[in-house]
């Protein structure tokens, strides 16, 4: 059904109205076009999270609304967010918001990041500095973040682990990482266990298939034409021999394999 020219006049006005907090018109009037409009007098809200933990975005949602109602500003709304920092706090991704004057309605979409490994920082004397859970934009976010994903069923299982050095947790190693297991193959992340990268950046992995680890030394370097063919070497061993003891996988051109 069309829209003819007084509807849109109707909604442009109470757009202004609605929406902008600094604009001042007499009560009456305001009341008035809302009830030509037909405009619902209290706010409601529609919100989808699919993949976030409904304990954390629930709140968010809720200290969104608040300051909407308050200010009647998605300007406001968005300032918050960014000077509070609030997306890291609920662990969310990203999101947008719109609102629908004719309906009073608040509309939010949110993702949230997904969880690769759970991060240990260790020092030079051997000890743990700090915990985090690391994503697949290669941000880390609080450990509590697995908590509420396995509360709320979004994880089926404990993520692997990552012990490495606190000099070494920068940027590029985290973004090193994130990539290393957003492209590994399914067969291999579901075996993945424990990883560990020195303060030289030799990487160890430690698979467990059948309840029997199997340590596959990566050393330095060349990890994504290491990554291929430990993928390879999986899907060959796993249904025949069953994994071996170790895969040394230090040298490119010679991968040695004990059982």
């Amino acid at each position: 059904m069309g829209i003819n020219l007084k509807q849109r006049l109707l909604f442009l006005i109470s757009a202004v109205i609605l929406a902008n907090p600094f604009f001042s018109a007499d009560a009456s009037i305001v009341q008035k076009i809302k009830d030509i409009l037909e405009i619902p007098e209290k706010l409601s809200t529609k919100s989808y999270w699919k993949g976030c933990p409904s304990q954390t975005v629930g709140k968010f949602v809720i200290e969104m609304v608040n300051e909407f109602e308050s200010s009647r500003s998605l300007y406001s709304v968005n300032k918050k967010i960014e000077d509070e920092k609030l997306l890291k706090k609920y662990f969310v991704k990203d999101y947008k918001i719109k609102f629908n004057p004719l309906k009073n309605k608040l509309t939010f979409n949110f993702r949230c990041p997904k969880a690769l490994v759970k991060v240990t920082a260790i020092n030079a004397d051997g000890l743990a500095v700090s915990s985090s859970v690391l994503t697949e934009e290669g941000k880390l976010y609080d450990p509590t973040y697995e908590l509420l994903l396995k509360s709320e069923k979004l994880l089926k299982s404990d993520l692997p682990t990552l012990a490495v050095s606190y000099e070494k947790l920068n940027e590029k190693t985290k973004n090193q990482i994130s990539d290393f297991f957003n492209s590994l193959d399914n067969k291999v992340r579901k075996l993945m266990s424990e990883m560990i990268l020195d303060e030289n950046g030799k990487m160890t992995i430690i698979l467990s298939h059948k309840r029997k680890p199997t340590s596959v030394f990566f050393g330095s370097g060349n990890w994504t034409e290491k990554r291929i063919k430990l993928s390879k070497m999986i899907a060959y061993l796993i249904d025949r021999k069953g994994l071996p003891k170790t895969i040394n996988m230090t040298n490119t051109k010679k991968v040695v394999v004990k059982f």
